[in-house]
């Protein structure tokens, strides 16, 4: 459906067709139906003859189609029906014969009635003359049908008729012209609300369209510098996790200084005590008590100190590499001792062993180291009195 028909329906609604029979009664507006027999006081006509009564009985089934005008179509015998041979007659000569002529063709007395006609076939002038169906309705019944029309209160806007041969409808309009209206004043009033609310509905449509172009735009704007934002969010990003690592690896090495065992200087002196012949296969560190030399505690008992003791596993390639390996960890100054805990045969031609090496206390290495050092003097005397001649102790 188009706009232009939208609109007409609004302002022009389309009105409620009432078809009369002789029995019975037929509703039609907009696909929509209702046909009802009529009751035995209404019908050959005699509706006409109790317009009250009849509107009441009909006013019911009207509102049902909430219709503000209606068009009458007459049963048979209810107007006179005249059928003519004329030839073809523009708009303008057949209203001028209908005022002129038609007259003469209508069974009724003079300023009696209204006459309305309509060609029924057209033929050219040489094909012969044309059908003209005259149809003409006395005003008196014309006066009952408008009288039932006020009490029904809607507008009439067509009178029309059936034929009587096959009581198909002969789509004339009795009306007299000048009573012809498209709708009475309530009728314009629904136009004048239709069309006021036709205009509110397009300018709220407008406005809509026209906010939600400024909302489309605005999303857009803010799209545009959300993604201008998105690499200095991205590294914005990157750097408050680097600030974090940082200050973990702060953290770390602030602990590591606090007297924690330094794993990386402990691993580059084992690597730098073991012989080429051995070759660790697991560190694996403990802590122990242990008395300490420096003092006592009050009632006699002696202070204890926390020690770090690594335990080290590995593989050799003979006993006198493992015992080289011990009496290296027993000269640095990292260590107070190193023992060798166990050998055994292992895979192949290897030796495998298990050392302990206990770490110093520290501000103990700058004392060893200055009382005889690594090289051997009175610190490796003093390690090959404690654990034998070898320097190892096998077990």
């Amino acid at each position: 459906m188009t706009v232009r028909n939208v609109v007409r329906r609004l302002v022009y609604p389309e009105p409620v067709t009432l078809a009369w029979t002789a029995t019975e009664i037929r509703l039609q507006r907009e696909g929509r139906e209702h046909c009802e027999a009529l009751p035995q006081a209404f019908q050959q006509l005699n509706f006409l003859n109790h317009p009250v009564e009849t509107a009441e009985w009909l006013r019911p089934r009207l509102q049902e189609f909430a219709a503000p005008s209606c068009i009458w179509v007459l049963p048979p015998g209810a107007c006179a029906v005249k059928v003519l041979q004329l030839p073809w007659l523009n708009e303008r000569e057949l209203r001028e014969f209908l005022t002129w002529e038609a007259g003469q063709y209508v069974p009724y007395e003079a300023d009696t009635f209204y006459v309305d006609g309509v060609f029924r076939t057209r033929r050219e002038p040489q094909e012969g003359d044309s059908e003209l169906v005259l149809a003409a309705l006395l005003r008196e019944r014309l006066d009952v049908l408008e009288e039932l029309t006020a009490r029904l209160h809607v507008t009439c806007v067509q009178v029309d008729t059936a034929v009587p041969e096959d009581g198909e409808r002969l789509h004339v309009n009795l009306l007299p012209r000048e009573k012809r209206q498209r709708g009475s004043a309530k009728g314009l009033a629904y136009r004048v609300a239709a069309i006021l609310i036709l205009a509110a509905t397009v300018l709220h449509g407008g406005w809509t369209a026209f906010r939600y172009v400024r909302a489309r735009d605005a999303a857009a704007t803010a799209e545009f510098r959300l993604t201008q934002l998105a690499e200095p969010a991205r590294l914005y990003r990157l750097s408050q996790t680097a600030a974090a690592e940082i200050t973990r690896r702060r953290t770390a090495l602030a602990a590591s200084g606090s007297g924690q065992t330094r794993w990386h200087t402990l691993l580059e002196t084992f690597s730098r005590c073991i012989p080429a012949a051995c070759h660790l296969t697991e560190v694996r560190q403990e802590v122990v008590e242990q008395p300490d030399p420096g003092g006592k505690q009050a009632g006699g008992r002696k202070k204890s100190r926390k020690a770090d003791v690594f335990v080290l596993h590995g593989d050799a390639l003979s006993a006198e590499a493992v015992q080289q390996f011990a009496a290296n960890l027993r000269q640095h100054p990292s260590f107070t001792e190193a023992v060798l805990l166990e050998t055994g045969a292992g895979g192949g031609a290897a030796l495998q062993f298990t050392l302990r090496a206990v770490a110093a206390p520290p501000g103990a290495e700058a004392d060893r180291t200055g009382s005889g050092g690594p090289d051997g003097s009175p610190d490796k005397d003093r390690d090959r009195g404690r654990n034998g001649e070898s320097g190892v102790t096998a077990l």
